[in-house]
């Protein structure tokens, strides 16, 4: 058992540092300009919010690579492998095209559901920029997927390391006006936009110029192997449909208190981004473990190693239930340190310090759920974690944190009350979903 968690660790690792460097995009585009204005950062904030929804549900589609990939792999039939590579890198680039128009247009009509001009001011400028790089998001996430799925993910984390430096760098230059000796122009929400565009598109560029180099003796770049395979595209639409629908309803509650949240006033709505950033920051932990889940599960399965792919599962859920409990302490008792590094507005600050309460209360389960899921997937099960979000965000979470924000006056701690709970229902019914897929694997 020791040996299954040392062989989860070394593979979970370098996934978690590329989760966490991509997400860290977003992190340091919320602390610079959170030290421009409260409006700013607001602005900012629905707008990613806005991109993040589009890009996790493409993410979703992609993600029945992980089980095809890793099951071939671990079966040793590498060109079935690379061909969900180069099927994976098609899906990506057909899905991008209605993804990118759909944010455009939901970020240009933003001002339908009522929120202040000030905010409005800073979002267009940030989503009209930023949309641009959803193609690259895409495209670099089909190459990911592979690389993690034969268990090569190291240069891709560095790849991700020096595109983080590049949007610090261009973030500092565009937004504080100022690097170094050097002056420039301060474009507030549009320089955060063109710096994170930029890192993007690095990531992207460096890893494709990876993937063909080190891959240039095992596919071919020829026109006809980049022609649809329609039996393998049924295969991953089969098991990446049911995945992106449920990451969709998942980023699509959060979505959904951004919304309401930006009706709330705009200190609200500022600390709502920030403990977001924040959470979502943490979240890349366990989702690096679920990553790690779904390839290793996959691996084991594709090996017919059965009781050593369950094992390597709970392995994994308990990984991340000890990651997260240390990040629970943390945001429980920091939670004004944490929020003073992004804002010195204290009106800020005090409503950040309640809605951190709730984020730290649904760490440990938000990491069960999300890593449960992953070990699902490794086994080819996706409809399951679908419904199992719909259930727990929607009539419960959703529901309750309305009630609790507009008709009980807690504003946006009790949005957050009701999210905590809808997490708290999904990982409960992941995990009798797991226990009751793992006991018939083991009667087969």
């Amino acid at each position: 058992m020791l040996r299954e968690l040392n062989q989860i660790i070394k593979l979970a690792l370098p996934i978690i540092l590329t989760q966490v460097g991509q997400l860290t995009l977003g992190l340091v585009d919320t602390f610079v300009i959170g030290k421009v204005g409260a409006d700013e950062l607001a602005g900012v904030g629905a707008g990613s919010n806005l991109f993040a929804t589009g890009m996790v549900i493409g993410l979703g589609c992609l993600l029945g690579m992980d089980p095809l990939c890793s099951q071939a792999y671990g079966a040793k039939q590498y060109k079935t492998c690379h061909q969900y590579l180069t099927q994976g890198f098609l899906l990506a680039l057909f899905i991008s095209i209605p993804i990118t128009l759909i944010t455009f247009l939901a970020g240009n009509y933003y001002h339908l559901i009522g929120p202040s001009e000030n905010l409005l001011l800073h979002l267009y400028p940030y989503i009209n920029t930023v949309t641009w790089g959803m193609p690259a998001v895409l495209l670099f996430f089909a190459l990911q997927r592979y690389w993690q799925s034969v268990g090569s993910v190291i240069p891709i984390t560095l790849i991700t390391i020096f595109a983080n430096i590049i949007n610090y760098c261009v973030d500092v230059a565009l937004v504080w006006g100022k690097l170094g000796p050097w002056d420039f122009p301060q474009m507030g929400s549009q320089g955060v936009a063109i710096a994170t565009l930029s890192a993007r598109y690095f990531i992207f560029i460096a890893t494709l110029i990876y993937t063909l180099w080190k891959l240039r003796k095992q596919i071919s770049l020829k026109l006809s192997s980049l022609k649809p395979n329609w039996n393998l595209q049924k295969n991953l639409v089969k098991i990446g449909l049911p995945a992106g629908t449920q990451y969709g309803l998942e980023v699509g509650a959060f979505s959904i208190v951004t919304l309401l949240a930006s009706k709330l006033a705009t200190s609200s709505m500022a600390a709502h981004q920030i403990a977001l950033s924040i959470t979502s920051f943490t979240f890349m932990l366990p989702l690096g473990v679920s990553s790690a889940a779904s390839v290793r599960v996959g691996n084991l399965i594709g090996a017919n190693k059965k009781q050593k792919a369950i094992t390597s599962g709970w392995l994994c859920i308990f990984l991340s239930t000890v990651i997260m409990s240390f990040s629970a302490v943390i945001l429980f008792i920091f939670p004004s340190q944490i929020l003073t590094t992004f804002t010195s507005n204290t009106m800020v600050i005090t409503t950040g310090i309640g809605v951190l309460f709730w984020g730290a209360l649904y760490q440990v389960v938000d990491g069960i759920q999300v890593t449960t899921s992953g070990a699902l997937r490794g086994i080819g099960e996706t409809k399951g974690p679908l419904i199992a979000n719909l259930i727990g965000h929607y009539p419960l979470g959703l529901f309750i944190g309305i009630i609790l924000c507009f008709n009980k006056g807690y504003g946006i701690k009790g949005l957050w009350c009701g999210t905590t709970l809808g997490l708290f229902s999904v990982s409960m019914l992941v995990l009798f979903l797991w226990k009751k897929r793992t006991k018939k694997i083991n009667k087969l």
